[in-house]
């Protein structure tokens, strides 16, 4: 297994939501693929794809919340953000990224729902950082190793 090791600059509540439909998504019954929840949202095949790749900037907005909300047949829009308030709005984060070399055949539903990565640490910007992000002075994604 390859390791990568990335920094990303993200809205914590969408990096949440990001991880939330993803969980949904593979512990779905029947499994939902990524291609499929993308074509149940209306969207191109590769949207959700993109999202769920944590080197693109991609994200669901407030729209897609309704829709997803929908497909999953949650009862309310509470079933899909945190319990609690997030204190950090944009953060840095840097994650470890596994690379893992696909097997042929499918894969177990275990080995889909594993996580592709792990959160090494999370950071508030300063200030000073946060007017940079605003003024889109600040990359998002920095690739450390």
């Amino acid at each position: 297994m390859q390791e990568e090791v990335i920094e990303i600059i993200i809205s914590q509540l969408d990096f949440y939501l990001i991880e939330k439909v993803r969980d949904m998504r593979v512990n779905a019954t029947p499994y939902i693929s990524q291609v499929s929840l993308s074509q149940k949202l209306d969207l191109s095949e590769g949207f959700v794809s993109k999202v769920e790749n944590l080197k693109e900037r991609s994200k669901y907005n407030i729209r897609l919340v309704n829709k997803i909300v929908n497909v999953f047949n949650l009862k309310s829009y509470s079933e899909l953000f945190p319990s609690e308030i997030i204190k950090n709005d944009i953060v840095r984060m840097r994650i470890k990224l596994f690379k893992n070399i696909k097997s042929q055949g499918n894969n177990s539903k275990n080995e889909i729902s594993k996580k592709s990565y792990q959160i090494i640490s999370t950071n508030t910007l300063s200030e000073k950082e946060v007017i940079l992000w605003k003024s889109n002075k600040l990359e998002y994604l920095t690739i450390i190793k």
